[in-house]
């Protein structure tokens, strides 16, 4: 029994000695370098909204989210549709009677929001039609430029009525449609 004892004590003084040797590690990890982007053409979350209880922020899918205004309806035309990691997939489409900064309302008609999420059959509609939307453009850039704004109000999916808060966009402006 004494010399298992003994075994042991050497078994742990040796695994202690070795590897704590009272060395100060003078070496040091490089400082880690920031790798992302701020690319503002995709996979940035420049759409956000809150809708019911839902937060989201969407991944933007470049290809579908843009601001165009066309020139004989006299409307800004903004699309946005990406993915929130979290609650799926959302996208909007708004009309503004306008090609400038300013408030527009759904309840005087110079405004509509129309607004998805989910997908499959779990997708769901609103809409603002009759509601009380308020878009604010805050930034109305040139052709390649950003078009910037807030959203907020009610939205409506039959004939249930939901909160719609916190929304924002920051999307590219298109060359103007004839």
């Amino acid at each position: 029994m004494k010399n298992i004892s003994i075994v042991l004590l050497v078994i742990i003084a040796a695994t202690f000695g070795f590897s704590n040797t009272g060395c100060k590690d003078t070496t040091t990890d490089p400082d880690p370098v920031d790798t992302t982007t701020n690319d503002t053409t995709s996979n940035s979350k420049l759409v956000k909204f809150t809708l019911g209880f839902d937060a989201y922020e969407l991944d933007v899918d470049a290809s579908g989210t843009y601001a165009v205004y066309n020139v004989a309806a006299n409307k800004t035309y903004i699309y946005a549709k990406g993915n929130d990691g979290r609650l799926g997939n959302g996208d909007f489409e708004m009309e503004i009677d306008s090609n400038t900064t300013g408030t527009y309302t759904t309840a005087s008609g110079a405004a509509y929001l129309g607004l998805g999420t989910g997908e499959g059959v779990k997708r769901e509609e609103f809409t603002s039609d009759n509601g009380g939307v308020t878009v604010v453009i805050t930034e109305y850039g040139a052709v390649g430029g950003k078009v910037k704004g807030t959203f907020s109000g009610k939205v409506r999916k039959g004939i249930n009525s939901y909160d719609l808060k916190n929304g924002s966009f920051e999307v590219v402006r298109k060359p103007d449609e004839q």
